[in-house]
């Protein structure tokens, strides 16, 4: 019988060794998240990101568990297993224009400690967004002629914030035409910008874009309809 409890702990120290986080380092993050209008907001994505250096592979807490859960009808949420570490709150609404907090520097920041395993009452306050159109009229195809075919031939279309540069997402494509969207806040004056070196760009008022200067600056007013930007393919070739 000593024999069989010996080996039955040997194996109980190999599993743990193997999930070091889940017997060290188990944190709890809970809090709330508000929407724009100051109400709870429920059914809304929350995740921790880590921020902190993340641990040598070998040592325990090295593997980081994925933090993510939904908030209740309350507007509450929990994030169990967190090893120590520094992390920022990440929120997302799928059924309301809000904006990730993670994605335009407002995140909660939150620490886990062998010290304080529990961090409560942290609050995600999500702000009103909106939906930052972009058309681009692409009439001679130029873009599906080239585009990944020739060397050379790519654009980057995004946004740059003071927190790095959002990419805008291609939500429609054709043969001659392309539509991007991307949530932004309100007044907020954003400096959209067209990267390429291949693509000829002209502004709806038919002025070019060129490499000195290939942004437009596009602000949005709370109550104003937003204004679709929209730009012009008119040649291609260095």
């Amino acid at each position: 019988m000593t024999h069989k409890l010996l080996i039955h702990a040997g194996l109980f120290l190999l599993i743990s060794s193997k999930h070091g986080w889940a017997q060290t380092g188990q944190g709890i993050i809970s809090g709330i998240v508000y929407g724009p209008d100051g109400k709870p907001l429920g059914g809304t994505l929350v995740w921790a990101n880590l921020v902190s250096t993340p641990p040598k592979p070998g040592t325990a807490n090295s593997a980081i568990p994925i933090l993510k859960t939904s908030t209740s009808a309350d507007g509450t949420f929990t994030l169990s297993q967190a090893p120590t570490g520094d992390y920022t709150l990440c929120a997302k609404n799928a059924t309301i224009d809000v904006l990730n907090p993670c994605a335009w520097g407002t995140a909660p920041r939150v620490q886990i400690t062998t010290a304080n395993l529990s961090a409560s009452g942290h609050v995600i306050r999500m702000a009103a967004g909106v939906t930052l159109q972009l058309h681009l009229d692409d009439p001679s195809g130029h873009l599906a002629t080239h585009e990944g075919m020739t060397p050379g031939a790519n654009m980057i279309v995004g946004v740059a914030t003071a927190q790095g540069f959002h990419p805008l997402p291609i939500t429609a494509s054709s043969g001659n035409s392309r539509d991007y969207k991307l949530l932004v806040p309100y007044d907020v004056t954003h400096t959209v910008s067209v990267s390429t070196r291949y693509f000829k760009i002209n502004d709806e008022g038919g002025a070019p874009l060129s490499a000195a200067a290939p942004a437009l600056a596009v602000r949005f007013s709370l109550g104003t309809p937003p204004k679709v930007v929209n730009l012009k393919v008119v040649g291609a070739g260095n």
